[in-house]
């Protein structure tokens, strides 16, 4: 797969967990999950570096890429440590998506590309 279109991906898909749970918390006796749209602030944050990364990758800028990812995951990470064990899984798919993206983003910057 090109880069252009493993970018893409990688950038919607960030888009598409954001709306995803972050992390459940109980409020007499109801069980209450969070997305990126009830956290406000800072996650939109978040939303921002889906659409760098999405638009970046597609005009081949990789250093963009790194950094929205860099900055996704710190947000992303400081976000976990404040759900700590009730984290849900939309969180987990953006930490790992970021995380992907620096690698991938980092060797298409060195020359390697995403292709094996």
């Amino acid at each position: 797969m090109n880069t252009k279109t493993l970018g893409a991906i990688y950038g919607s898909a960030i888009l598409i967990l954001w709306f995803m749970p972050f992390g459940t918390s109980s409020f007499m006796g109801f069980e209450l999950s969070q997305s990126g749209q009830d956290m406000g602030g800072i996650a939109y944050l978040l939303l921002l570096a889906g659409g760098v990364i999405a638009i970046s990758a597609w005009f081949e800028q990789y250093q963009p890429c790194m950094i929205a990812a860099g900055v996704g995951l710190v947000v992303s990470l400081l976000l976990a440590l404040g759900f700590g064990t009730a984290i849900g899984w939309g969180l987990i798919g953006l930490i790992s998506c970021f995380v992907g993206v620096g690698i991938r983003s980092y060797k298409a910057s060195m020359g390697a590309g995403f292709q094996r």
